[in-house]
């Protein structure tokens, strides 16, 4: 869709959200009546493509993905997958704590709901709209689920300002106990990283012309390993952002710097 086409629809704002599955054409994540949907398995090209920092130079981060792939098959990663169902994953995680001592222990209760959140809503005011969606990525090995990343999405416009702020909540990151050291958050960190940076490209295509899309991401760490996913993140986002400013043809939409707000 021309920058004009999105000129003349955004002079009639109507109550459909402004993420609609025609954004996520030909992506990863794609958008339909449960809201945000993604399933993939991240093997050693995905690794690769993702280009994490491992090691202190670029032949560390070779050799330690190529350990990787001999070491294990690719494991599996689906938002809101059919089974386990929220509350059973949130079982599986508390049974594999409970044989931690306590201050080794994770509160998974924080950030694990009911139920998967399978909507994707907007909340419309006089002149502000808000619209998104809380996720858990599940993590498989590559049948039995071992993990998962809980976060919220939040676009927030003000049609008057032209500017839209793309907000991700990192809830928790969480890997089974017998499961660390062998990769399996690294995947986790890809697979949302396709995710952030399908959401960002999405956006793009989205907003009316003359848009400033402002991607943010906030985080409390409570470990070492959710501060290298959330910096990978942010490396993500800044990589589609750098793509689509070299490569996107809408050249009146602009997007700004990652935002983060992150810390212990």
């Amino acid at each position: 869709m021309t920058d004009q086409a999105h000129q003349s629809r955004a002079n009639k704002p109507g109550s459909a959200p402004l993420l609609r599955p025609e954004h996520f054409k030909g992506l990863r994540t794609s958008l339909g009546s449960t809201g945000l949907a993604y399933s993939s398995r991240i093997g050693h090209e995905d690794r690769e493509e993702s280009c994490p920092e491992i090691g202190e130079t670029d032949a560390d981060m070779r050799a330690y993905l190529e350990n990787l792939r001999s070491a294990r098959p690719p494991s599996k990663v689906v938002v809101h997958p059919l089974t386990p169902s929220s509350r059973e994953l949130g079982d599986l995680l508390k049974s594999a704590e409970a044989g931690l001592a306590p201050k080794r222990r994770f509160n998974v209760d924080l950030s694990m709901p009911d139920e998967y959140e399978r909507q994707w809503t907007r909340d419309s005011a006089d002149d502000d709209d808000s619209e998104g969606q809380a996720l858990a990525a599940v993590l498989f090995d590559p049948v039995a689920p071992i993990g998962y990343l809980g976060f919220s999405v939040l676009l927030f416009r003000e049609r008057s300002k032209r500017e839209v702020d793309l907000t991700f909540m990192l809830d928790l990151v969480y890997v089974m106990p017998d499961h660390r050291g062998k990769g399996f958050g690294l995947d986790l960190s890809v697979a949302c990283g396709q995710i952030l940076r399908d959401l960002l490209r999405a956006t793009y295509r989205a907003v009316p012309a003359g848009t400033t899309i402002t991607p943010r991401v906030n985080a409390d760490w409570e470990s070492a390993g959710g501060e290298c996913i959330t910096r990978h993140l942010v490396d993500c986002l800044e990589f589609e952002r750098d793509l689509l400013r070299e490569f996107g043809r809408r050249r009146t939409v602009r997007v700004n710097a990652v935002d983060v707000d992150a810390g212990y």
